[in-house]
């Protein structure tokens, strides 16, 4: 039996992907070329459109991105946020039903030890079962 099974080898190679894709719009060149701060997105056919961005796919880019408080989760939340300027937050009742011991999850300060950038406050003093 696994408890909280962390991402796969595939899933941490997804993960880099889905970072890629979020932060790199694959094949679009970035440049501020009116000196203003909005980037000139020009794409493969050369084909431009111009908004204001730290280079992200995403528009707007959230200001926080919601998780469930097992570790693929965390992995996957952190593994494309991190540094982005973007928190991360635990909500328990994200979580997958308990069918599989996969589902079963770890108390929050191992959570907190393993995952520092995140924020915590939603399960309860950071102790107990928050799994059932």
């Amino acid at each position: 039996m696994m408890f909280d099974a962390p991402l796969s080898a595939l899933g941490v190679r997804q993960v880099t992907e889905l970072r890629a894709t979020v932060f790199g719009c694959s094949g679009d060149v970035h440049e501020d070329r009116n000196g203003d701060g909005a980037e000139e997105h020009a794409d493969a056919d050369g084909d431009s459109d111009s908004h204001r961005g730290g280079g992200s796919c995403l528009s707007p880019m959230p200001e926080v991105v919601l998780v469930s408080p097992l570790t693929r989760t965390l992995q996957t939340a952190v593994g494309c946020f991190a540094g982005a300027g973007v928190g991360i937050e635990v909500m328990p009742n994200l979580r997958e039903h308990l069918t599989e011991s996969c589902d079963v999850g770890r108390p929050a300060k191992d959570l907190v030890a393993d995952f520092p950038s995140v924020s915590f406050s939603a399960l309860a003093n950071g102790e107990g079962v928050w799994w059932y």
